[in-house]
């Protein structure tokens, strides 16, 4: 059996939102956005 790659090597724009939407149900705005930020720039 072959494996095939499920992920592309570097996030496309519309992931950012989407982690962002995750992450505000657990976490205040101020830090979602320091949070999504960061992985912009990682």
């Amino acid at each position: 059996m072959e494996w095939t790659k499920l992920w592309l090597d570097d996030p496309e724009e519309h992931d950012f939102p989407a982690a962002a939407a995750y992450l505000d149900l657990l976490l205040p705005a101020e830090e979602v956005t320091r949070i999504v930020d960061a992985l912009r720039t990682s």
